[in-house]
């Protein structure tokens, strides 16, 4: 049977037109305006390898592939192009990009910013050109230079090559010089095949942009989502990008594109595991608006996380979470008090079942739970995190980049730690954005343990030794209160004190362990019944 959900005929009046343009016009283009980059093209993805490879390609006459335009107007504006910012006026014979991208902002970012280049070595689009070895550089990790190599953008024009050659401190140099403009009229002149394509139907433009990347190095679903969905000029929420920039607006931390997309499957009730060119095959329309439908959606999932004592997004051990709460919000905005306290358990037993499944196989079945019946969704949801139940490990090393590091530290939110100099309580989510997870310090120095960790501003000064004034009791304030928020009892105090920092530290991870299994709520589990009036309703049915 066909498929009608693309049944529509989408095919060009003619083929593209081939031709081929050197380096140094497509530069000069993009740099007039005439090459415009449109809004469903994927972000910059390309680090300073694979820049210094496209260099060496073209130094060495390698093809880099074909670029591919669209020929239409564009309007008079402002254009990004890696670092550059060009103001560029309306053109009616504008090109531009359908593939090609990377490739293009590559080449005009590095050979046509200001000079002197900036010394980052993060900066991908810093090239210099070694005539000694003839190969491309970006800057080491000191922003260190070579005083012999060049700038890039010394050899795009070979009027200003010549000049600097002239002014050059090697300029004597036979064997530098030959290099350096041999490699500038091999970058200069190499002509990249470009094909044009003239049609006033966009739909045509994604179908074709669809089938390139597909057929190619796949895209990440977010790529995908966003040149499939993403247009240009209708002041709507199309991107994951812009959905992701619009919650971190909330104070909650930003959710990252990679964790968005699957979160946007899941609200349409699809298995969130499956390839997303299953879905697309077969209607690529199936996520249309998915991204507006989540700026509506995820911030009454943010407002039930904060609810539920999560305080940042960085603070969450799994983030699949997040699918399974954004499709029950989508079907029930306004859950009744009863629901969103037996939706809280379901959080909590999901988070602290630290590697007790395999995420693949729980992501599968999670969202199909969740139907229009909003109490036995619930019911659902929480016999299947019951299927998941494990026994609570908090033991290894404090990487915070592991699930379970970022548990316990979730786990020491819960005590609301306080400053140590004053007692006052800590915004963690402002100690989060302002310091990261990874900054935050130790009690015990140079020991690597999940439970070592001090949810604490960093920066203060002389922390170390209001730390340890705290723990050998020299202060007459509230100490064991502000201590006892940091999950430190007294006689985990008096431990430490004896030097038993082994026994220090099991006792703090048992303070945290047990605060985290009183939010999972697990015993008894005849507490998880629903509502009276769902189940004298559904004592009426029957």
């Amino acid at each position: 049977m066909a498929d009608r959900s693309n049944s529509r005929k989408l095919e060009l009046g003619r083929p593209p037109e081939a031709g081929a343009v050197s380096i140094e016009r497509l530069v000069a283009r993009a740099l007039e305006g005439q090459i415009r980059v449109p809004h469903f093209q994927r972000g910059l993805k390309w680090r300073a390898d694979n820049v210094l490879a496209l260099f060496d390609s073209l130094r060495k006459g390698l093809p880099i592939g074909s670029l591919l335009f669209w020929k239409r107007i564009a309007a008079q504006g402002t254009v990004y192009l890696g670092p550059l910012r060009l103001e560029v006026p309306e053109r009616a014979d504008a090109r531009w990009v359908v593939d090609g991208q990377q490739r293009l902002v590559a080449l005009t970012a590095s050979l046509s910013r200001p000079v002197p280049l900036p010394r980052g070595p993060v900066d991908p689009y810093v090239v210099y050109f070694d005539p000694a070895e003839e190969t491309f550089h970006t800057p080491g990790s000191e922003g260190e230079v070579p005083d012999h190599w060049v700038a890039l953008p010394h050899l795009l024009d070979a009027t200003e090559l010549s000049e600097f050659v002239h002014e050059w401190a090697y300029g004597a140099n036979r064997a530098y010089r030959s290099a350096l403009f041999e490699a500038g009229t091999r970058i200069r002149q190499y002509e990249v095949p470009v094909y044009t394509v003239e049609t006033g139907d966009e739909d045509v433009l994604r179908e074709i942009f669809y089938r390139i990347n597909k057929s190619g190095k796949p895209l990440d679903w977010p790529d995908v989502y966003d040149a499939l969905y993403g247009h240009d000029g209708s002041g709507d929420m199309t991107t994951l990008a812009e959905l992701a920039s619009h919650l971190s607006n909330l104070g909650f931390g930003k959710i990252a594109v990679e964790s968005l997309t699957p979160v946007i499957l899941a609200m349409r009730g699809l298995d969130v595991t499956r390839p997303l060119g299953q879905y697309l095959d077969k209607d690529r329309s199936i996520l249309e608006g998915a991204a507006q439908q989540g700026a509506e959606v995820l911030p009454r999932v943010i407002a039930f996380l904060r609810r539920s004592h999560i305080p940042h997004i960085a603070f969450l051990p799994r983030m699949l979470v997040l699918e399974s709460l954004a499709r029950f919000f989508l079907l029930h905005p306004e859950p009744s008090g009863r629901s969103i306290t037996l939706l809280s358990r379901w959080l909590w037993r999901v988070l602290t079942a630290v590697g007790g499944f395999e995420e693949r196989t729980f992501r599968r079945h999670a969202v199909a739970q969740i139907t229009e019946d909003e109490q036995a969704s619930i019911q659902a949801m929480l016999q299947h995190a019951a299927s998941v139940r494990t026994e609570l490990r908090l033991d290894g090393a404090s990487d915070t980049r592991s699930a379970r590091c970022r548990l316990v530290l979730l786990g020491l939110s819960l005590f609301k730690p306080e400053n140590l100099a004053d007692g006052a309580c800590i915004e963690l989510a402002h100690l989060v954005e302002n310091h990261g997870l990874s900054s935050l310090p130790r009690v015990i120095r140079g020991e690597p343990d999940n439970a070592n960790r001090l949810l604490h501003p960093p920066s203060l000064a002389q922390l170390r030794n209001l730390l340890e004034a705290r723990l050998q009791g020299e202060r007459q304030d509230d100490n064991e209160s502000i201590l006892a928020s940091h999950a430190i009892t007294s006689e985990a105090t008096r431990a430490y004190r004896q030097g038993k920092k082994d026994l220090f530290l099991s006792l703090r991870r048992a303070q945290i362990h047990d605060r985290l299994l009183g939010m999972a709520c697990w015993d008894p589990l005849d507490r998880d019944r629903p509502s009276i009036e769902y189940l004298t309703s559904l004592d009426e049915v029957a």
